[in-house]
């Protein structure tokens, strides 16, 4: 038969060990929480960032066109009694808008092709998917097991997961991209 002191002392290692589960358990649980803010925060931040470029392009692409446009009618005008030199120079300024028109649409290809790599890295990027799917599937796991033990378990399931995804180098994730294809 144990002694009271004994009883008393697994007691406390118990409440010790409950303790060290639950706040392993609010970690996990602010690192969960701090994730899908930033998640949220970088969808809107990208929403706009897409909005703002978008809006630039038109507004310079509005502007190439009035400019193009305006080129094109003076060019008409003094077409019939311009000297050779007069339409030499209206030529040039067509030229210098199509040059300026050219650059915009490399400036929007650029644009539009960072917008998709973040896009990719974002939401299409299979590690950080990965990652997801596991946290959701342990989020299911804890609540439909209470006990103690199958919890400790699934909170140590879950930060190393969560070190695994963080501490993924570049080639790491490019060798589990090309897994998945």
């Amino acid at each position: 038969m144990k002694s009271i002191d004994a009883r008393a002392y697994e007691m406390e290692s118990l409440k010790n060990r409950e303790k060290s589960a639950k706040d392993a358990l609010k970690s996990l649980q602010d690192q969960n929480e701090a994730l899908r803010s930033a998640l949220e925060e970088a969808k809107e931040k990208l929403q706009e960032t897409r909005k703002n470029v978008t809006e630039q392009i038109r507004k310079e692409w509005e502007e190439e066109q009035k400019k193009k446009k305006e080129a094109e009618q003076l060019l008409a005008q003094n077409e019939l009694t311009a000297e050779k030199n007069q339409e030499s120079v209206l030529r040039s300024q067509v030229e210098s808008a199509n040059k300026e028109l050219k650059e915009l649409k490399e400036k929007y290809d650029n644009l539009r092709s960072k917008h998709d790599f973040e896009v990719k890295e974002l939401f299409e990027n299979q590690h950080t998917l990965k990652f997801v799917k596991q946290m959701k599937h342990y989020k299911d796991e804890w609540w439909a097991k209470t006990g103690d033990e199958d919890r400790k378990k699934i909170a140590t399931q879950m930060a190393s997961t969560t070190k695994s995804w963080v501490s993924a180098t570049k080639e790491q994730i490019e060798a589990e991209e090309k897994q998945q294809h």
